[in-house]
């Protein structure tokens, strides 16, 4: 039996919205801006974390509130030109309420390429929304991410 075009389509749907493994929760309003932070955060060095006060601290990169598949291509674009600078890089998760499997994805292959070019990357502010939708996707490790506190 042959599958009607419109059957084909919300099967596709919801696969997709179960596949994107979308977590909401509150968190603080914060400034997307691209800027360094003084916080404390833990530095990306396998099997080590600093504060990052020992830490130079270079560029910044500041998550939205959603990162989601309809924004990740801008922040690809902002990933793609500090992926090759030679100190730390910050991504500040701190907006972050929503995220789904291609952000995910796009920063693991992030931390993937900084950390195969013994290049640091360190998180600031990483809320349970980043660390649950990233436990659920099996990649926190695979992220780097900070210990919850």
């Amino acid at each position: 039996m042959a599958r009607t075009p419109a059957k084909a389509s919300r099967r596709k749907r919801a696969a997709t919205d179960v596949a994107s493994a979308d977590v909401d929760a509150a968190a603080p309003e914060s400034s997307t801006a691209d800027t360094a932070v003084a916080d404390s955060a833990s530095a990306i060095v396998p099997g080590a974390s600093q504060n990052v006060a020992d830490v130079a601290v270079g560029p910044a990169i500041a998550l939205e509130a959603n990162c989601t598949i309809k924004e990740v291509a801008a922040l690809r674009e902002r990933l793609c030109a500090v992926v090759a600078t030679s100190g730390p890089v910050m991504i500040d998760a701190s907006a972050v309420e929503r995220v789904d499997t291609a952000t995910l994805q796009l920063l693991h292959a992030f931390v993937r390429d900084r950390l195969g070019g013994d290049r640091e990357v360190t998180w600031r502010g990483v809320p349970a929304a980043l660390t649950d939708a990233a436990r659920l996707l099996g990649v926190r490790d695979l992220l780097c991410l900070p210990a919850a506190s």
